[in-house]
């Protein structure tokens, strides 16, 4: 009997200690009207509508084009993140990672895995910049081979800034250094 109390004082313990330690992320829903809630869940769907289920379990839907952001935060500077709805054609977006802000450009990133059938997935990767006044983000780099390369992207997209074509043509910029890219076209670019 005594060892009984033992173990279950023990058991007891272990679950508060580890409740305390336990992170604690919240995830908030932002709406264009100013509106937050706090959410378990959420998902957007191809006709417009963003669903969510918030911490007190009720299910709303709202359409994106009251849609602000979804915001994360954590313990951990990882678990710090924001997901914007970004188009990058006139009916056609997705929800997005915003990267790196700024006064010119904010760089987005979208990782997806989709089932392709029994045993066969497919990953989307894609990199999207969109210039401040700019209604659709532009891919620039990402594992979809019919929007052109990476380079060519760049250099294109980045035409307004001399001095950062220059850079790349010098290959100060490689692939990986794209969040540096984006953060030296905001600072150094007119």
């Amino acid at each position: 009997m005594h060892k009984n109390k033992i173990s279950l004082l023990l058991v007891c313990f272990m679950f508060i200690v580890t409740s305390g330690i336990a992170q604690k992320k919240t995830t908030t829903v932002y709406t264009n009207s100013g509106k937050t809630y706090q959410v378990k869940s959420y998902s957007q769907n191809k006709k417009g509508i963003f669903s969510f289920k918030t911490v007190d379990g009720e299910r709303m839907k709202i359409n994106l084009s009251d849609f602000d952001k979804v915001e994360h935060k954590g313990k951990k500077e990882k678990d710090n993140y924001v997901e914007r709805f970004i188009y990058y054609k006139k009916n056609n977006g997705a929800l997005m990672t915003e990267i790196t802000t700024g006064p010119k450009a904010t760089l987005y990133h979208r990782s997806e895995t989709r089932s392709a059938g029994p045993g066969f997935n497919s990953t989307i990767d894609e990199w999207r910049v969109l210039k401040a006044g700019e209604k659709f983000a532009q891919y620039v780099k990402g594992n979809n081979v019919a929007y052109g390369s990476y380079e060519n992207n760049i250099r294109k997209y980045f035409k307004d800034c001399p001095k950062l074509i220059e850079k790349i043509e010098n290959d100060d910029f490689n692939r990986r250094e794209l969040i540096e890219l984006v953060e030296f076209y905001n600072n150094e670019c007119e």
